[in-house]
């Protein structure tokens, strides 16, 4: 069931019932959209929903009755939906960004959330969204959580975000080994990461189970 809602003063239409055929088809059109606007990204999205379920396979079954499977994967879909709302010189800018335009940047998982949030059958997604970029430290953003204040799906996203961020070659930089790029992971355990996301990041990964993407650079 799902409605568009507008805010507390707009109508809303009557509700309709959504098969999962047509909640994907959904998630699929918001997810391209960033896809379009942004060719860095292209095929990021997928690829930190499948590492993202990757890890959540190793999790406890206790661990996974908290959190639906196709949850995550939603949420990793739409975690870099708010980008939408990054203009185009600062999203595809070549070089470092200055610090005013990186605080523009920051603001995407807020806006993100914020959409997602609009969308009934999808609200309670929108934590994964949300919460993605704070830091196990609570040196992230947008509310310097620390923990497991975080919700686990922010959790999740963080590692499997970051991993597929280091191996693919972005305007300012350019991918690191899939290697690397698992070190680094594993040595930000405790500071960047939830330490026991990144022990199941690591089983996944030593299984073979992210299938990893050729580097950009090879």
């Amino acid at each position: 069931m799902y409605r568009w809602k507008k805010g507390s003063h707009s109508e809303t239409h009557p509700e309709t019932t959504l098969s999962e055929n047509g909640l994907d088809q959904i998630v699929r059109s918001l997810y391209l959209a960033v896809e379009m606007k942004d060719s860095y990204t292209a095929g990021h999205t997928e690829r930190v929903a499948q590492y993202a379920l990757a890890i959540y396979d190793q999790m406890d079954e206790s661990q996974k009755r908290m959190l639906p499977r196709d949850d995550l994967r939603y949420a990793g879909l739409l975690h870099d939906i708010g980008k939408v709302a990054i203009p185009d010189l600062i999203l595809q800018k070549e070089g470092k960004l200055t610090p005013e335009e990186y605080e523009i940047v920051k603001l995407h998982p807020t806006t993100g959330a914020d959409m997602v949030e609009q969308i009934e059958s999808l609200a309670h997604i929108s934590r994964g969204i949300r919460y993605h970029h704070e830091r196990w430290d609570g040196r992230g953003y947008p509310h310097q959580l620390k923990g497991e204040q975080i919700p686990l799906m922010g959790r999740i996203l963080a590692v499997a975000d970051t991993f597929d961020a280091m191996i693919s070659t972005r305007s300012y930089r350019q991918a690191v080994s899939a290697q690397t790029a698992y070190e680094e992971v594993l040595r930000c355990s405790h500071t960047q990461f939830d330490p026991q996301i990144v022990e199941y990041f690591k089983k996944a990964y030593e299984k073979g189970a992210l299938q990893v993407k050729k580097p950009d650079f090879e």
